[in-house]
């Protein structure tokens, strides 16, 4: 053998390296964090545009902006006119007046807001800044995923992009863009990753790198969302498992950066005003375990069109939240490559004994997104807490679904990276170009569902001049009931929030009434049961203008403030104590007349509520109960008014332990008792008969001390305080 030979055959090897590293004989991709976020950006420009839209894309456009992004420009619009600073640092008392709330809680990326404020004067009214955010979003999980898959598959252009093109263009992060855009930042899941696998596996100096990037990942990711921030905090503590099981870190070291990471969290979650802990909302149906994943979700394309699978069923309505579809393109490449993974060892950077941590991470991310109630298809697989137990500490993670998006990536960086473990390199990306033209064609009809939901045109109600002067002479709008209380029966229903919170930032006027992804226990108090018990107590605000449905304006009529201080503008019904907006005296009743036959039942729900103005809501049973403050009132015909002279009230009472103390107030005149406590819970009748009040408007405060609530006593699950239920209401004749 010539002593040659090896020096040779080490020239072959390198060749054939770069052979590899460069197919079709182009040059190798510079390593360059600039380069690859330099490319990032100018495939993500273009990537945002051609799917949000131009509209979107307009700052000034807000025509477009449906239910979650309306919520988040308002909050941001109102948060940019107050001039003060706040703690949180996104307090306002514009939104939620008189109370106020952290706009944090429109989801309107933090993040951004903050970095917006101070430049809000040189910025267009209005300006949503959510095409901007999409454009970073995209560039961010481009030039991240870039990052990784460079890590993970060396220096080949090719592979690269192709790999990262499916992080793109990943079903979970392109429905996000429809409208909920904080959840479109799936490049911090990517970046945790990405920081994860080159902690673990690069033994130059992988804790001082470490050390700098995590704190800053957990403070963006709280400034950005909760979940993002949940998911990310996740990762890093698997970062830290890892190292301290590879014994690159000692016990001491561990625990410190793991309480440290939490102390950072924390520190920042609060800083954005984002206290999970004491906020409510979102209960019974629409909570935990109603928003979470079906086990069948990575092959479910839901209602969008599939070149390959068809729409799976689902166990709740609400398990869109869960949306984990890998595409046909994906699922082609795990046809190929997963009968095989095991059979071969990775020959990457990082070795399988080095992530276990992270597999361990996702399996406690897939339990957590599936919820408590297991379902695959439309079938419970298992309730792991029939008795609910875990609610309260797990209902913060209402849409658990979203949890499982860490587990997805991971999914999908094994299903990439197996094709180059199976083929030769040249191979391999030619398998993944197909794979990327299927996955394209596949999820087409996500990205046309987008386009649609960002390039709608949504108007206004509000056409009369009286809105645009209303700003001129009231500092407040408020709603009532408030969208938070009642979407069903606030005005403009549904999109009263957007109607009226678009009126509030364009008026800059303070309002009442906001959707939010939670609302603190005061905030719902004061807006849902203290404001419209004000309107039966109080005069109006001259300061405040409202906008008010049939039963509030007929608690104006027979409060302190009485008749004619409302008017109806474009079909809603607008009051003011200091003006009459050019229209004069509002001449409108308010109060609907008694039933001919003199007498109402509550189990009669055509006519019924026309008659309780406030502090009433259905059930338990065929009643309606008060909430322990309830108004009803309506109007006596002349006739009734000579014929009778008192009004028979029929009552439940539902009791426990401790009595029930009743007051009805009709004016002056006043019916007190107590009904004593048992020892079983008890649904027991009451029968009150109470004078008719001069006149024809008739109205009776019913009050219950200390309203007991049925969760407490035994009796079931609602957790609501529960007042006297009312039966039936009859005119009794002289």
């Amino acid at each position: 053998m010539s002593s040659h030979e090896p020096d040779m055959q080490s020239g072959r090897e390198s060749r054939e390296r770069r052979r590899l590293n460069r197919p079709w004989g182009l040059p190798k991709w510079p390593d360059s964090r600039w380069a690859d976020l330099a490319f990032s950006f100018a495939v993500g420009i273009v990537y945002a545009t051609w799917l949000v839209g131009f509209k979107a894309m307009n700052p000034s456009d807000i025509s477009w902006l449906g239910s979650d992004p309306s919520a988040s420009v308002i909050g941001w619009e109102l948060f940019r006119q107050d001039p003060h600073p706040h703690w949180p640092l996104t307090f306002t008392g514009n939104l939620g007046y008189p109370i106020g709330s952290s706009v944090a809680l429109t989801d309107l990326i933090p993040l951004l807001a903050l970095i917006f404020k101070p430049f809000s004067a040189l910025l267009p009214s209005p300006f949503q800044y959510l095409g901007i955010a999409s454009v970073l979003a995209c560039t961010l999980q481009l030039f991240f995923a870039i990052r990784l898959f460079r890590w993970i598959l060396g220096p080949d252009r090719f592979a690269i992009v192709l790999a990262s093109g499916f992080f793109l263009i990943a079903p979970p992060l392109t429905y996000r863009f429809s409208g909920h855009f904080a959840l479109t930042n799936h490049w911090l899941v990517v970046a945790s990753l990405y920081l994860l696998f080159r902690t673990v596996s690069d033994r130059s100096r992988p804790f001082p790198r470490f050390l700098v990037c995590a704190p800053s990942l957990a403070i963006i990711s709280a400034a950005v969302n909760p979940y993002l921030m949940f998911m990310v905090a996740i990762v890093l503590t698997a970062t830290v498992a890892s190292l301290l099981w590879q014994r690159r870190l000692s016990w001491v070291g561990a625990v410190g950066a793991v309480v440290g990471l939490a102390v950072v969290s924390a520190a920042a979650i609060t800083a954005v005003g984002l206290p999970l802990a004491s906020a409510v909302g979102y209960s019974g149906s629409g909570g935990y375990g109603y928003y979470s994943m079906n086990l069948l979700s990575l092959m479910d394309p839901l209602e969008w069109k599939s070149v390959l699978l068809p729409r799976l069923p689902q166990f709740t309505a609400g398990q869109y939240e869960g949306y984990g579809y890998l595409g046909a393109g994906i699922l082609s490449l795990a046809l190929v490559s997963l009968p095989f993974i095991w059979r071969r060892r990775l020959t990457f950077h990082v070795k399988a004994s080095q992530v276990v941590p992270l597999l361990v991470a996702c399996g406690v991310l897939t339990v957590l997104a599936a919820s408590t109630r297991v379902s695959i298809g439309s079938q419970l697989l298992v309730d792991l807490d029939p008795r609910g137990r875990l609610l309260r500490f797990l209902a913060p993670l209402r849409a658990s679904g979203r949890l499982f998006w860490v587990p997805y990536y991971v999914i999908l960086i094994g299903i990439l990276t197996s094709i180059f473990t199976l083929f030769r390199r040249r191979t391999a990306i030619i398998v993944m170009a197909m794979a990327f033209a299927i996955q394209i064609a596949d999820t087409s009809s996500v990205r046309a569902f987008v386009r649609v939901m960002t390039s709608r045109g949504l108007g206004t109600p509000l056409r009369s001049p009286v809105w645009s002067s209303l700003g001129r002479l009231h500092r407040n709008l408020i709603v009532l009931p408030a969208w938070q209380c009642d979407a069903g029966k606030t005005p403009g229903l549904r999109d009263g929030f957007r109607i009226f919170g678009f009126l509030a930032f364009e008026q800059r006027m303070r309002t009442n009434s906001y959707y939010a992804s939670r609302y603190s226990a005061e905030s719902i108090q004061y807006h849902c049961v203290q404001s419209t018990q004000d309107l039966y107590t109080k005069p109006l605000a001259q300061d405040s203008a409202y906008v008010v449905n049939a039963g509030a304006a007929a608690l104006i009529e027979i409060g302190p403030s009485g008749p004619n201080h409302c008017h109806n503008v474009d079909g809603f019904t607008v009051c003011s104590s200091a003006t009459d907006f050019g229209m004069g005296a509002g001449g409108a009743n308010y109060l609907r007349e008694m039933n001919a036959s003199g007498r109402f039942l509550a189990s009669d729900s055509t006519n019924t509520p026309e008659f309780l103005l406030s502090g009433w809501y259905p059930g338990p049973g065929p009643l309606i109960w008060s909430d322990g403050n309830g108004v009803l009132g309506f109007m006596l015909s002349p006739d009734q008014r000579s014929r009778c002279n008192r009004l028979a009230l029929h009552f439940k009472v539902l009791v426990g332990r401790n009595p029930v103390e009743y007051s009805i107030r009709s004016g002056e005149l006043l019916a007190t008792g107590a009904i004593a406590g048992s020892a079983a819970p008890a649904i027991l009748d009451l029968h009150v008969q109470l004078p008719l009040r001069p006149g024809l408007v008739q109205s009776f405060e019913v009050k219950t001390k200390n309203p007991p609530r049925p969760v407490d006593i035994g009796l079931n699950q609602d957790p609501r305080e529960i007042g006297l239920g009312l039966v039936e209401a009859r005119l009794v004749p002289r």
